[in-house]
């Protein structure tokens, strides 16, 4: 049998597909070639196949772009969503869909559990949260992973921006009063392949970050001081924080974003690492890389 990974060239989709390779699976991974919107190519794609799970990493996430180009995140975040639940409820498959911290409006003090009311801001939050209404509308026993502020390397991502900007000047200006959990792709492709290893059942809502919570400009001074101790940088940076106020965007980014993933750790019996960790791992593996 075989686990269908949608979305397979993202950032997300590009680890996870690797990942259960390397794991022992048998992936079919599909990008913008098999459409999304289109039901019938979906349907194509898996005909004659034995599908176990469908991982759907596929998803509209240009934030600010989504608030005037709403048809299109709608297109792919909502109606793709459901098109892909209902391709794997055809063939029998179960079903895994990535969603995020922005069906929540941010306005918390503790960490967001999954039974906590939404209200999601924006374009792309009421996208993400249709998408999840309408997957479990089409797989009741789908299971829902919320996670948030997502990096890896295979894709535009913050810790990879921050580098690059980190070599071309001697100061930077950071974002400091938004709150969430800087999570590695490779941490959540490690808990879902622990999902298919453990053949979790039932579904549900599952937040899935790493643990412990960070700024953005604290975020950013953590890659600093990795990628100095590792050669990545050959100077220093001066990271200033700023606040959102003093870098408007097209869309409001939710000012508190820490997710409590309690439900998941329970469901898998397992710790979920702690964000500075993560990112001294990947910053020390880029270091490898370009080494």
């Amino acid at each position: 049998s075989m686990i269908w990974v949608t979305g397979a060239k993202g950032m997300l989709g590009s680890d996870m597909v690797a990942m259960l390779r390397a794991a022992g699976w048998e992936v079919l991974g599909s990008d913008i070639e098999i459409d999304v919107r289109d039901p019938a190519a979906l349907q194509r794609a898996i005909a004659g196949q034995t599908i176990e799970w469908v991982i759907n990493c596929c998803a509209y996430t240009a934030v600010d772009k989504a608030e005037t180009d709403e048809v299109a995140a709608f297109a792919i975040n909502a109606d793709g969503a459901a098109h892909v639940a209902a391709a794997a409820a055809s063939c029998g498959a179960r079903m895994i869909h990535i969603s995020t911290d922005y069906v929540f409006d941010g306005c918390a003090e503790h960490p967001y559990t999954e039974s906590d009311p939404v209200s999601p801001i924006g374009v792309y939050a009421r996208s993400k949260l249709e998408g999840e209404q309408r997957v479990v509308a089409a797989a009741p026993e789908a299971f829902i992973l919320r996670t948030a502020w997502l990096y890896g390397e295979h894709g535009a991502n913050f810790a990879d921006t921050m580098l690059r900007l980190m070599r071309e000047r001697e100061h930077l200006s950071v974002v400091a009063d938004q709150h969430g959990s800087p999570t590695w792709t490779r941490t959540l492709c490690r808990v879902i392949t622990e999902m298919l290893r453990q053949d979790v059942r039932g579904g549900g809502i599952y937040h899935v970050t790493s643990s412990g919570q960070a700024t953005w400009h604290a975020f950013a001074e953590a890659i600093r001081d990795v990628a100095l101790r590792e050669g990545l940088l050959t100077r220093s940076c001066d990271v200033q924080p700023v606040t959102t106020a003093a870098y408007p965007t097209a869309a409001r980014r939710p000012p508190y974003s820490v997710l409590a993933c309690d439900k998941l750790a329970a469901l898998l019996a397992i710790d979920l690492p702690d964000w500075r960790e993560s990112v001294t791992t990947f910053i020390t593996q880029r270091a490898a890389q370009e080494a």
